[in-house]
């Protein structure tokens, strides 16, 4: 049973930006922001939280599912789901290829620099969700902030990096990738008035929850839990979160009640398919039989269509 407030580890890279502020105080040129479990001895979690931010485009790259990274003698593969917190006008991310090509095409076109027309780009604002599915050839553009849950694993096989003289990974790259379209695209479901689902694959699931000013609710999470604040601010059992700020929960329930100007999170979870009662509104009163059977009908029907929009988006 845990809950603990995450730590977070600033990593600079050459497309990052300088001065990523509400999220870092730093001035380095930050790229991406890690949220960790604050207890360097505790087991390594299954999911990897993260802040991304770019003031050029990322390398244009692959990652292995967990058989192909078994096999290369890594725990597991990489799936990966983005949130787009912030975008400059006309951003784009590009996921998957506007055709199949055959792979000795593909190396063409990533030797000659020019795999860069091959992608499928796609303009993003906020708040879309974009899904990357092991597999998918992808990149992601300048002039957004990005939040990405994903298995935790660092595999990344580059096979274009605009000539920042990084290694490439070409031969990697094009064992495991997927050289055509992207086989998903994210569909949202309403799960309640608070909750989104954002994305479900079979490694996670992430949602958006949006609370009014000054409720109180319990979060309860049989599996292992990462709480992001975007907006707002919030108290969780003993910690306040403001913008920026992160939890990590396994095994537990804690309080939360929302700030004077409500809270906005994200909230990723290790399983494949909808929490039920990942989130209870707490009452002055207890409900009356028929108030609880109206609301137990409305979650289940929720539920139902959110188990849909999963079995979709799985599917695709």
């Amino acid at each position: 049973m845990t809950i603990e407030r995450a730590s977070i580890h600033s990593h600079v890279k050459p497309w990052g930006v300088f001065g990523a502020r509400p999220w870092t105080a730093s001035h380095e040129q930050i790229g991406e922001l890690w949220f960790e479990r604050a207890d360097p001895d505790a087991l390594d979690s299954q999911l990897q939280l993260k802040l991304l931010f770019t003031s050029q485009p990322l390398s244009i790259q692959v990652h292995p599912n967990d058989d192909q990274a078994v096999e290369a003698g890594f725990p597991r593969g990489k799936t990966e789901a983005w949130y787009v917190v912030a975008a400059e006008k006309d951003a784009k991310v590009g996921v998957g290829l506007k055709r199949t090509c055959s792979m000795q095409d593909l190396r063409i076109a990533a030797q000659g620099g020019v795999i860069e027309a091959l992608m499928d780009w796609r303009k993003v604002s906020p708040g879309d969700i974009v899904n990357v599915p092991a597999g998918t050839i992808h990149a992601i553009g300048a002039g957004v902030v990005i939040a990405e849950i994903q298995q935790r694993s660092d595999i990344t096989y580059r096979l274009h990096d605009y000539g920042r003289n990084r290694q490439l990974h070409l031969d990697l790259a094009l064992a495991v990738c997927n050289p055509g379209p992207s086989i998903s695209r994210a569909r949202s479901g309403r799960i309640s008035d608070q909750r989104q689902l954002l994305s479900c694959t079979p490694f996670f699931c992430f949602e958006k929850i949006v609370l009014s000013p000054g409720s109180r609710w319990q979060i309860e999470t049989p599996c292992e839990t990462w709480l992001l604040a975007l907006e707002g601010t919030a108290d969780v059992a003993e910690n306040s979160l403001r913008k920026g700020d992160a939890l990590f929960i396994e095994a537990d329930q804690a309080d939360l009640e929302a700030g004077p100007d409500g809270t906005t999170l994200l909230a990723a979870y290790a399983h494949p398919s909808v929490l039920p009662y990942l989130l209870q509104r707490i009452t002055q009163t207890r409900p009356g039989p028929g108030e609880y059977a109206s609301g137990r009908t409305l979650l289940g029907k929720a539920l139902q269509r959110a188990a849909g929009d999963a079995a979709s988006i799985r599917g695709q």
